[in-house]
């Protein structure tokens, strides 16, 4: 007797495990950020501030959240950037690219 996992294979229907993106976890640490965000939203719609002082707030919230996103995101792509291109191989023997042996 077959079990259920079996005929489904047999069928076709499963599909393999995909590989682990390397952008998911990126994407987890960006809800986190979206939640905390909202939640300084609320606290400032709730506090009984000047209005410089919510709008300070808010700023700061929001500079700190884009700020780690944009640190995170950058840190994972130089990360899976090719080893060559990573060390800066853009200078050959004879200088930079583009530039003119002018001797």
């Amino acid at each position: 007797m077959t079990t259920p996992s079996e005929k489904s294979a047999e069928r076709g229907s499963v599909a393999p495990h995909p590989k682990p993106r390397p952008f998911d976890a990126l994407k987890l640490e960006l809800g986190v950020v979206l939640v905390v965000a909202a939640c300084a939203g609320l606290v400032t719609v709730a506090m009984d501030a000047p209005g410089w002082a919510e709008l300070l707030g808010v700023t700061a919230v929001g500079f700190g959240c884009g700020g780690w996103i944009a640190l995170r995101t950058r840190r994972l792509a130089r990360s899976l950037e090719p080893a060559d291109t990573a060390a800066g191989s853009d200078t050959g023997d004879d200088g930079p690219r583009g530039a003119e042996n002018t001797r």
